[in-house]
This record gives structure tokens, C-alpha cells and sequence, in this order.
């Protein structure tokens, strides 16, 4: 009987920790998207020293903040408990300092190419793809959307395909039961990532579909189409971040076609 406990007990604990870990990664990926900062002592406490988020820090580049916000250079936690840069050199933060997570957006090209090769001589897996994405191109001053992939043709199926492996959920549904984006939420920022398309009526049917805009709206600000911030307002690397989505669904598209306004069902 007290195998029997025992076995039950560890499949329970193999769960809830598969559980935390989904959680926590998820959590860590909005804090880089958010750019938070934590100061060093709760970074050390709460996150470097956890038994299971510890280990999920250890495969993620990060950056030191001083006081005044200027970053004073990159670390990643080892299995051994030191930290150092990408020279394998030890970093050791004074108690003043902020930590935050590191983004290709934030770094040169020598940097990334750096901690690239630093993972891949640990051959540490990183927790996400923290050094893939960069900024979108600079827009007019006052833009509140990106259009760069306006007119990309696929079909409602491989669209909702596409937006589901970034992470994307169905927007609400219009009159006549035909909803028009996808979209992503950052609760701890207050902001909705939204992704327009031509559209797909419910129940679904596989029919043409075009990519419109990439915009962001404020949580809770309803409306297809509307109210969308300034993308200045956006945190660089969720504007990147949200970019780099953008991108890879039109990716799976069949590419731009001048006509698609006139193949569209509405």
C-alpha cells in the first residue's frame, strides 16, 4: 500500500510541476514582453533561488539595470549557481542594481550572435525564442497600426491554424456571427494584441482569407476597428514580439495577391 501511495503521489507531483512550468514560462515570457525590472534581492529570492523557476531562469539571457535605468551589461544563471556573461566570465550585481530579461530588440547583432553561441556550447535549450525577433521598421510619427503584410492570401483554416501556434484566440464575433481578428492579451500591461483579417463566419468554413493590420487597444476597450494606441505607446519588445507573430502567420499565407479585396466573401 505505501508503494501504491507513493507511486500516486509522484505522478500527482510529476503533473502539478509540468503544471508550473507551462505557468511560469508563460508568466517570464509577458515579464520580458512587459519589460519588467526586478531589483537583484527579490530576482535572487524569488525567481534564481525557486526549486522549479530556477531552473527555468538558467535558459534565459538577462540584463542589469542601474539605478538611473542604464543597463550595465547581460548574465545568464548557470546549473552551478554562478552567473556570467557570454565570455563565461562571472557577474556578480551589486544589491542597487534591477534585473530584466533580455530581447533581440534591446541588444546589436554582436551581442545576439554572442549569447547564440553561448547557448549552444552550454547546449542549453532556450526557455523561448528570446533573441529571434527584432523591431518592426521605424513607422510615421502618430502610427497606430502596421500593414505590411495587407493583402496576404490564405484560407480561414490555415489562417486559424497559423494564429493558433502563436498563441492567438478568436476575437468576438460581429452581427451575422463573422468575427474579423485574432487576438492575445497581456494582462499585466493592460494591453490586447489584435490581428485583423477579412473575416470567417461561425460556425466555420474553409474560404479565402486576407491579412489586414497588427494594432494593440487597451483591455477591456471593445469595438472591432477601433481605438487602437499609438504604437509609440507600445513596449518596444512587445511591438517586436507582436510583429514577429504578425510575420509568421503571413508566412503560411500563399503570399500577396493585388486582387485579394476582390476574392474576399465580404
Amino acid at each position: 500500500e505505501s508503494i501504491k501511495e507513493g507511486k500516486a503521489l509522484f505522478t500527482t507531483c510529476k503533473k502539478e510541476v509540468k503544471q508550473v512550468v507551462e505557468m511560469q514560462s508563460a508568466r517570464l515570457y509577458e515579464a520580458m514582453c512587459a519589460g519588467r525590472r526586478w531589483p537583484v534581492a527579490d530576482w535572487e529570492e524569488y525567481l534564481r533561488r525557486h526549486p522549479v523557476v530556477g531552473r527555468l531562469v538558467q535558459r534565459l539571457v538577462w540584463m542589469r539595470f542601474d539605478a538611473e535605468g542604464q543597463v550595465l551589461g547581460l548574465l545568464r544563471p548557470t546549473e552551478d549557481g554562478s552567473l556570467i556573461d557570454a565570455a563565461d566570465d562571472e557577474v556578480e550585481p551589486g544589491p542597487d542594481e534591477g534585473i530584466g530579461l533580455a530581447h533581440a530588440s534591446l541588444l546589436d547583432e554582436a551581442q545576439v550572435k554572442a549569447w547564440q553561441a553561448h547557448f549552444k556550447d552550454y547546449k542549453v535549450t532556450p526557455l523561448f525564442a528570446q533573441l529571434a525577433r527584432r523591431s518592426p521598421p521605424p513607422q510615421d510619427a502618430g502610427a497606430d497600426a502596421i500593414a505590411d503584410r495587407l493583402g496576404w492570401m490564405g484560407d480561414t483554416f490555415t489562417l486559424r491554424g497559423a494564429f493558433g501556434k502563436q498563441g492567438y484566440a478568436r476575437g468576438s464575433a460581429e452581427d451575422g456571427g463573422v468575427f474579423f481578428e485574432y487576438i492575445k492579451d497581456f494582462a499585466s500591461l493592460g494591453i490586447q494584441v489584435r490581428i485583423a483579417f477579412s473575416g470567417s463566419a461561425l460556425p466555420e468554413e474553409n474560404m479565402p482569407a486576407a491579412l489586414k493590420e497588427l494594432g494593440f487597444v487597451r483591455l477591456g476597450a471593445g469595438g472591432y476597428g477601433g481605438g487602437n494606441l499609438p504604437l509609440a505607446k507600445v513596449p518596444p519588445v512587445l511591438l517586436a514580439e507582436a510583429y514577429g507573430d504578425y510575420h509568421a502567420v503571413a508566412a503560411a499565407c500563399q503570399g500577396f495577391d493585388p486582387e485579394w479585396e476582390r476574392k474576399m466573401p465580404w
